[in-house]
């Protein structure tokens, strides 16, 4: 369902927060303007309910676990109707920060319903990214992205357009290249070693490209946000009671720290459905664009719905760089998509 329908005031408001959410704050050494468990074997600490479905992606054999299980898991979520932007704690500020949650709206402003999907349980690695890498040239080659593959499936127009082609990098040379946008870049900090840090410095472009040759998709905005809020209306993730606003640097990698391994902090910060690092270390690319927010202004409420006219696009969860109002679930923030920070990163939809 394509949602192009004019906005209220409330609407209105939320574009213009969503166009200008830049986060200048982070203009800083982080060298690029805005931003950006279970503790092994699969049950999440933070009262996960989904269950760890097998891999469906293009592998991780070999690799280093990510919290104890393999960094391609997917963890399902059941699907349902929940309110957008909003959290149970009720309130829009977040004690310590230096700001308030942008787009936090009033219960029932913004109902969604979404169908059982899976999503990524960590953030794609530098591991993985790898492989695309290494198959580029020859999947380009081939015609790929090919028009309208990385779908949803539930939602017309979805797919990859023949006019982004030259948004993408002619090359696996060119593309090693773009990611190299700061001292953060993590493909550039992955040693041996530290080969499970979520890949950053992707644009949204290359997001979807990497989803769709891992035989998924870029998540909703919907969908993203009812992964980590659920719903219970989680004001964190991990938030027991779902009101809670408690968030220290063992729930999440954020306030101004180096990036760290997918799932460094699984032992407090499963998720509603078992994911991890829902807020903080990257911020997500998702499909949505952020120009004009008709789903979030739908009196009815929308099902598997995304925004698909304008330019910018959404992003959801926090980033290492990021204070604690932008780790909460209801935080929503906007880049151009050919943007290359080292605050973006992705995980896929299945």
């Amino acid at each position: 369902m394509n949602l192009l329908r004019s906005t209220s005031l409330v609407g209105a408001l939320l574009a213009a927060a969503c166009q200008a959410n830049f986060d200048p704050a982070l203009l800083d050494a982080h060298g690029g303007a805005g931003g950006s468990a279970p503790s092994t074997g699969g049950a999440s600490t933070g009262g996960a309910t989904g269950t760890s479905g097998a891999a469906t992606t293009r592998g991780c054999e070999g690799d280093p676990p990510c919290a104890g299980i393999s960094c391609c898991n997917v963890a399902q979520v059941p699907g349902g109707s929940f309110s957008r932007g909003y959290d149970a704690s009720g309130s829009a500020t977040q004690p310590g920060a230096s700001e308030s949650v942008s787009g936090f709206q009033s219960l029932g402003a913004a109902k969604a319903t979404v169908g059982a999907f899976g999503l990524d349980t960590f953030e794609v690695t530098v591991n993985r990214f790898r492989r695309f890498m290494t198959a580029y040239d020859g999947w380009r080659a081939a015609g790929n992205p090919k028009s309208d593959t990385g779908a949803h499936p539930l939602i017309p127009g979805s797919g990859w357009k023949s006019e982004w082609e030259s948004e993408l990098p002619r090359s696996a040379e060119v593309l090693t290249q773009s990611l190299d946008c700061g001292p953060e870049s993590t493909l550039l900090d992955a040693t041996s070693a530290q080969t499970n840090l979520p890949i950053n410095c992707v644009s949204w472009y290359v997001a979807f490209a990497f989803c769709a040759w891992d035989g998924g998709r870029l998540p909703t905005e919907a969908e993203w946000n009812y992964a980590a809020a659920g719903d219970e209306q989680r004001a964190f993730p991990w938030s027991a009671p779902p009101d809670s606003l408690t968030l220290t640097g063992e729930h999440a990698v954020y306030g101004d720290v180096a990036v760290a391994a997918a799932g460094s902090r699984a032992t407090l910060d499963g998720g509603r459905f078992g994911h991890h690092d829902l807020a903080g270390n990257v911020r997500e690319w998702t499909l949505d664009t952020c120009d004009e927010v008709a789903s979030y202004t739908e009196p009815d409420g929308c099902n598997d719905c995304a925004s698909l006219s304008g330019t910018r696009r959404a992003r959801r969860g926090g980033d290492f760089g990021a204070d604690a109002a932008r780790s909460r679930t209801a935080y929503r923030s906007s880049a151009d998509p050919s943007a290359l920070q080292v605050y973006n990163g992705l995980r896929c939809a299945r």
